[in-house]
């Protein structure tokens, strides 16, 4: 998914808007051309490799197949902000002196992260300091802090953009529409 896209540039209760932006987010997936009969659709397979598709065929793409891809692409983002918050906190633990087995914590995530914080040289442990607890020069944020708004960010526009699939895609006649229609874009 392009997380470039800026969904506020467009606004979508404007058929043509719309649509731009949906050829902008499904690029690197789906492209429509234009053709002497109207347009195909492309799916694209490998690099740069695309194979052309039926209405049918797109139907099942926005509504089955990219709700998928952006669950998966969800549980991604959210599975690795888990593993940096677990992180942080092993590392929050780690300089607190705590002993091991009184914290109480048997996750495995947790153990992994919190051993390798103990087999770091000072220099490592230096360097996460300052990851976790320093600016970062010329912001106001830690590097942690930076990390967690991007994946944040990225969360907030993949359900976005899965609410506003599932308003303007929920239904067969609105996908049938939109092909429809495409041609005022192309």
């Amino acid at each position: 998914m392009d997380y470039t896209i800026n969904l506020d540039d467009y606004n979508i209760s404007y058929d043509l808007q719309y649509y731009t932006l949906m050829i902008r987010l499904l690029e690197p997936y789906i492209t429509f051309k234009k053709s002497p009969t109207g347009f195909t659709i492309n799916q694209k397979l490998e690099k740069s490799k695309y194979s052309i598709i039926t209405w049918l065929d797109y139907i099942h793409f926005i509504q089955i197949k990219f709700p998928s891809i952006i669950d998966e692409e969800l549980k991604i983002l959210k599975d690795d902000l888990s593993n940096e918050e677990t992180r942080k906190e092993a590392y929050s633990h780690y300089t607190r002196s705590y002993d091991r087995e009184n914290i109480g914590r048997e996750e495995d995530n947790f153990n992994h992260h919190y051993k390798l914080f103990k087999s770091m040289n000072k220099t490592q442990i230096k360097e996460e300091h300052q990851f976790y607890k320093e600016k970062v020069p010329g912001s106001k944020f830690t590097g942690y802090t930076i990390i967690q708004n991007g994946f944040n960010q990225r969360v907030r526009f993949l359900e976005r953009v899965s609410k506003m699939n599932q308003t303007k895609n929920g239904s067969i006649n609105d996908v049938n529409q939109f092909l429809e229609n495409l041609k005022y874009c192309l």
